[in-house]
């Protein structure tokens, strides 16, 4: 049986953590550790209250999910020993049975493993979490890329081979995670830091199986609102991931832009959203990755 460390990462969500560690409770992880970034709702308190023997909370400033990410598994990596571990949000948790599931895996030679996510609001399957078994390499892939993802991405109910793939519910080998630990993107905030690290994994080789049966429960709204600092965080962070791909992806980013133009266009907030997409993608040009989601909050509230 393998020995699984399951790492969260929380940011003043105190109710979707509480239900994701209650789900979690009778799941034998051989540890717990739970990246606390800079919560304002009194998370820490409700964990030092509640603190579990298997438990290793780690209370650090908002680095956002890119950076709890990567310390929480350099936390590991440096201070505990497992197997695998499992890396998931606090609006996230795993069937009961994942663990069995799991060691059932012919996992020779496998460094990643990714899940199958439903979303709890409607029983969908969001397109954030699915995983790309075949990533774009040409012009026309570029375009169907965005226009017909589908095609690129794993069968809901088969498994196979990926490319890239979501944080939520993956596995990393430890020795793996030891490894690539550096390939992760701390500075992002939020937004592609996941697909990022599992492109660059299987750039180099690591294997990165799907598996339908594992399965994951996740809690996002029905509706995304379209912010303006969503709308900036993803024009600028589209940057650093169009640089995992060939030359050609410049195309990608193009039309990536031309999308989040329409969506800015039809958000509640357009002007704001307009203008925080251009500041994006000017940071984006610059390679300048200073701006958080409370400064980019502070930002647009000028306008």
């Amino acid at each position: 049986m393998s020995k699984i460390t399951a790492l969260i990462v929380t940011h003043n969500r105190i109710d979707k953590l509480k239900k994701t560690l209650l789900e979690i409770g009778n799941i034998n992880f051989l540890s717990i550790v739970i990246v606390n970034c800079g919560s304002t709702d009194e998370t820490d308190l409700w964990l030092n209250r509640n603190q579990k023997e298997n438990w290793f909370v780690l209370n650090i400033d908002n680095i956002g999910g890119c950076g709890g990410f990567k310390y929480g598994c350099k936390y590991i990596v440096n201070n505990l020993y497992s197997d695998w571990v499992l890396l998931f949000d606090d609006d996230a948790y795993p069937e009961k049975n994942i663990l069995d599931v799991f060691n059932n895996l012919n996992l020779d030679g496998i460094g990643l493993v990714g899940s199958k996510v439903k979303s709890i609001s409607d029983d969908s399957y969001p397109i954030m979490n699915r995983l790309v078994y075949k990533s774009p390499n040409s012009i026309y892939d570029y375009i169907s890329y965005i226009f017909n993802r589908e095609k690129f991405l794993c069968p809901l109910d088969k498994e196979c081979y990926a490319e890239i793939g979501s944080f939520v519910g993956l596995f990393i080998r430890f020795d793996i995670l030891n490894k690539r630990l550096e390939l992760m993107e701390d500075d992002l905030f939020v937004y592609y830091d996941d697909a990022i690290f599992t492109k660059k994994c299987t750039n180099l080789n690591e294997k990165y199986l799907y598996s339908p049966a594992l399965l994951f429960n996740h809690d996002i709204p029905r509706e995304q609102i379209f912010t303006p600092w969503k709308v900036y965080l993803l024009a600028r962070n589209q940057f650093r991931y169009t640089r995992v791909f060939p030359k050609k992806a410049y195309i990608l980013l193009v039309l990536r832009t031309f999308s989040l133009f329409i969506k800015a266009l039809k958000s509640k907030n357009k002007k704001k959203s307009i203008k925080a997409l251009f500041i994006g993608l000017y940071h984006g040009v610059n390679d300048d990755y200073k701006l958080t989601i409370s400064g980019a909050c502070e930002l647009f509230e000028k306008f």
